[in-house]
């Protein structure tokens, strides 16, 4: 197998352990979502006084952790790309004017078109790899070229870092005006670094900006220099600022040695000639694009040897990979200009190796070869390099790989002894435990104490007056008084010429007067309803505060136990369940005393006496003037003649009043009598006074007075008859007669609605305890189905087990960490399994 063959086979036995890499890698990626999922949840969830510390703890180790996976991720990245690479890279690098691009050109048989030196007045700008292929005739390049945010964050913001520049630059355009240098920066290295910024990049931003927007472009070979190159000038001698844009140029071109394979040459920028951001550029070259790398060193013919920047430089490209120790993949070539005894420097080459183990520079191999002559090259540098990686790399990727996979395998298992110590953290309580501790304190205690000193309450102020229903009973009386309407006398004579008829006239008014009293008395239903509704809000506060059953429903009164209910009711078979509670909180729930069934029926009695055929004055017959005349007569009569002249209305009403001393029975057929009579038959002798003082009635007993006077004065024998009096009177006022019963209507209905006021009072004010006593029956009620009933225990424990979250905030907690438990536990699980997940590379 011919050397190329054996790289090939080597480059081709790279590339399945890609997919072993790129799987790593995604679930390293994976693995940091989870442990930062679980860092915030931590943050959400340990927030006890008790667990503030854990959770920084915690949190503090999940961080590190992230920390090790971004640098595994890292490592891993760099694996993946040497892996992924389809050529062996050899790295070639050293201070400027060493001889680097010498050996170079001596190597891919390029000429100082391709790759200058600072023999002229050109030096390495930008890093190039030069790849060899036997199909290729001319050599030919592509330029790859930075985007705008890749130079900003891999040229420009280290820079910033470094100098303490405040903040990083988010676009091209905030480069124009950079902030100046801090104190604390004003070093010679600083100042230096600075004015390289501004000098370089910033104040020469626009020459280089439009090549971000190109991507890549291929290029001549004529053109490479142009890209590659750094103090390069036009024609017009301003200076070509292209490598300022460039990431890297690929020239591909035949080598002159035979038997090469896929091998790429990767040229680096002088060190010593380039700046800080070149030198962090090289390290990561070095870490990840090249799989050997040759050391260009020529000692100077007077006397120079081996400095401190050589020291410093071996270091660099040591540190630049850790896992592969550098003297695995590293030669040190020494530049041999040849010379007269003046100008050959071959001692100095062999005096600097001898020194290098002074210096602890260890490599593979140390030449001497002269850099500018191709035999040289490729003899002593690049065949042995070649055969040294055709045997040796595979072992050397192996040593990569299993150092990567020790940090993996150290990190898996530090990963999954903190994930087994956070799956810990959260420890679920005994729920059951503590909900039997907490019903037995409410069934023993926090109930029968609530519910009986409610009761005894209600049972003291059962025979009290409800002062709200005692003020409204009032209220209602006084409107009784005031706002139910009494026909006037002239609504009376309308409705009387209407019926034909006094009496129907009379009659058609008491079902109104009554349906106005009774509406008044209906408002007495709502106060009783709003006084219980305050009774089941009092005793919804007695079980939200001290039988803390809050958590059942935010609601007040008949609401809350409706909400409760309806809990019962939304368990399967609760019917069998939860028969006593359920019918506790239904009862009261719906629990209503209506007007009709305590109140209405107590009024309806008195109301009822303003029905036609049932009124104790049901036949209200007109009485004439001839009626009242033959009262006034027989009084006249009763009288001594000088009596009779000093009589007044106000004797006559004192003789009438005597005659009524009190209410009489009422008369099987009381027609035919008199309006005194027929009026007494129900009211009281302080209603018939008031009958009998109808302005009407006074009129016509002053009327009769006064002719009888008259005719006693002129013939105390001959005393004119009712009848004429009445005839005499009808000359005076022809509609006596109609006003007479029109009054007496008048005044009845309103003797009739007072009377029935007053005896509507007189039995309310025997019920102003009822909604006390109503009160106290429903709540005692509730209390024995809730409480008292033989299977009430069972049936709360059944509830309660049930709701117990809502109840308990102890078990609301608990309830929560536990399901907080559980989100945890898969947190933790998922991140075990990523973490479990990771393959072996080698």
């Amino acid at each position: 197998m011919s050397r190329a063959e054996k790289i090939e086979q080597i480059i081709a036995k790279r590339q399945p352990l890609v997919a072993i890499v790129e799987s790593n890698k995604a679930n390293l990626i994976t693995l940091s979502t989870s442990l930062e999922s679980l860092q915030e949840r931590c943050s959400q969830l340990l927030t006890h006084r008790t667990e503030v510390e854990i959770s920084k703890g915690l949190r503090k180790k999940l961080d590190e952790l992230r920390s090790e996976i971004a640098t595994a991720i890292a490592d891993l990245d760099r694996l993946m790309v040497r892996f992924k690479r389809p050529t062996l890279n050899i790295g070639v690098i050293g201070r400027a004017r060493q001889g680097k691009s010498r050996l170079l050109r001596s190597l891919t048989g390029l000429s100082e078109v391709e790759i200058p030196d600072s023999r002229g007045e050109f030096c390495t700008g930008a890093r190039s790899k030069i790849l060899h292929s036997d199909s290729t005739e001319s050599a030919t390049g592509q330029a790859y070229f930075y985007s705008e945010q890749d130079f900003l964050q891999e040229v420009i913001h280290p820079y910033y870092t470094n100098l303490s520049l405040g903040e990083l630059p988010a676009t091209l355009d905030a480069l124009k005006e950079i902030p100046a240098l801090p104190e604390n920066k004003q070093t010679l290295s600083g100042r230096a670094l600075y004015g390289h910024l501004r000098k370089t990049y910033v104040k020469q931003l626009d020459d280089y900006r439009p090549l971000f927007l190109k991507g890549d472009i291929p290029i001549t070979a004529a053109e490479i220099r142009d890209y590659v190159t750094q103090d390069q000038t036009n024609d017009q001698g301003k200076p070509i600022l292209n490598y300022l844009a460039v990431r890297e140029v690929v020239i591909t071109c035949r080598f002159p040695q035979a038997d090469i394979g896929k091998i790429a040459l990767v040229d680096l920028p002088g060190i010593g000639d380039i700046n800080y951001v070149d030198e962090e550029r090289l390290t990561n070259t070095l870490r990840q694009d090249v799989d050997f790398v040759l050391f260009v060193r020529m000692p100077g013919s007077k006397g120079d040897s081996l400095q401190d920047f050589d020291v410093q430089l071996y270091e660099k490209a040591r540190e630049s990979l850790k896992e592969l120790p550098i003297q695995l993949w590293s030669m040190m070539v020494l530049n041999w200009v040849k010379g007269d005894e003046k100008t050959d420097n071959f001692h100095l080459c062999e005096k600097y190796i001898s020194r290098m183990d002074e210096f602890n520079i260890e490599v593979s191999d140390r030449v001497i070869a002269d850099c500018d002559d191709s035999r040289e090259a490729q003899t002593k540098v690049l065949d042995p390099v070649l055969d040294y990686l055709a045997h040796e790399i595979e072992a050397l990727d192996k040593q990569y790989a299993q150092s990567c996979q020790a940090q993996l395998d150290q990190l898996q298992r530090k990963v999954l002894v903190e994930l087994e110590k956070a799956s810990t953290i959260l420890v679920q309580a005994d729920l059951y435990q503590i909900f039997q501790e907490n019903f037995e304190t409410f069934w023993k205690r926090d109930l029968p104490g609530a519910l009986e000193d409610f009761i005894i309450d209600k049972s003291r102020k059962r025979k009290d007056s409800e002062a709200q229903f005692k003020a409204k009973v009032a209220n209602v009386i006084k409107k009784c008084q005031t706002e139910t309407r009494l026909p006037s006398s002239v609504d009376v004579k309308i409705t009387r010429d209407y019926h034909e008829s006094f009496n129907t006239a009379y009659n058609s008014y008491l079902p109104r007067l009554r349906a106005d009293l009774a509406r008044q008395f209906l408002s007495l239903d709502g106060q009783f309803q709003d006084y219980l509704e305050t009774v089941k809000s009092e005793l919804t506060d007695v079980l939200v505060k001290k039988a803390k059953l809050k958590g059942l429903s935010s609601a007040k009164g008949s609401q809350f136990f409706q909400d409760v209910l309806e809990r019962i009711r939304a368990v399967p078979g609760a019917e069998a369940q939860f028969r006593e509670i359920q019918l506790g909180f239904e009862t009261l729930s719906v629990f209503n005393v209506s007007y009709a069934g305590i109140i209405q029926r107590q009024v309806r009695a008195y109301l009822d006496k303003l029905t036609p055929d049932e009124s104790e004055v049901a036949d209200l017959k007109p009485i004439t003037s001839s009626q009242i005349h033959e009262q006034v007569l027989e009084i006249v009569k009763s009288a001594s003649p000088e009596a009779v002249k000093g009589l007044t209305f106000d004797h006559c009403l004192e003789v009438i009043k005597q005659a009524f001393p009190e209410p009489s029975p009422v008369p099987s057929n009381p027609s035919g009598e008199t309006i005194a009579f027929t009026l007494s038959h129900f009211l009281k002798s302080s209603d018939v006074l008031v009958l009998w003082q109808l302005p009407v009635v006074k009129m016509m007993i002053e009327f009769g007075l006064e002719r009888l006077k008259s005719a006693i004065a002129q013939s105390p024998e001959v005393l004119p008859s009712p009848r004429v009096i009445h005839s005499e009177l009808l000359e005076k006022d022809p509609d006596v007669d109609r006003k007479l019963p029109i009054e007496q209507i008048e005044a009845t209905l309103k003797l009739l609605r007072d009377r029935t006021i007053d005896g509507c009072d007189a039995v309310l004010q025997q019920m102003l305890h009822e909604p006390n006593e109503v009160a106290y029956v429903m709540v005692r009620e509730f209390v024995d189905r809730v409480l008292r009933a033989e299977s009430a225990e069972r049936e709360w424990n059944r509830f309660l087990h049930r709701e117990q979250i809502h109840v308990w905030e102890e078990l609301r907690q608990i309830e929560t960490r536990a399901n907080q438990q559980q989100e945890w536990q898969k947190l933790v699980d998922a991140a075990k399994h990523h973490a479990s997940n990771l393959k072996v590379i080698a």
